[in-house]
């Protein structure tokens, strides 16, 4: 059982991704896609979100909490 409040009220120019990354600890596309389908018409909002606005933070699956583990790139040798 999820004990985290399902909501959260915004504070001026937070943005979903930095929510997200607060409520699940990531901020991976499929993650915000989560977040954005739960809250119909969150999308008409810039990146920056108003002061006050109640989001809908759900319980994810366990596929929209998944790591991808890339090698590292050097840009110098």
């Amino acid at each position: 059982m999820n004990t985290l409040t399902p909501y959260v009220i915004t504070k001026y120019y937070e943005r979903i991704d930095q929510i997200c990354v607060r409520r699940y600890g990531s901020s991976a596309d499929n993650v915000v896609i989560h977040v954005m389908n739960a809250n119909p018409g969150l999308e008409k909002y810039d990146i920056l979100l108003p002061d006050g606005l109640k989001i809908l933070l759900p319980d994810l699956p366990a596929s929209a909490v998944t790591t991808t583990v890339r090698e590292n790139t050097y840009l110098w040798n």
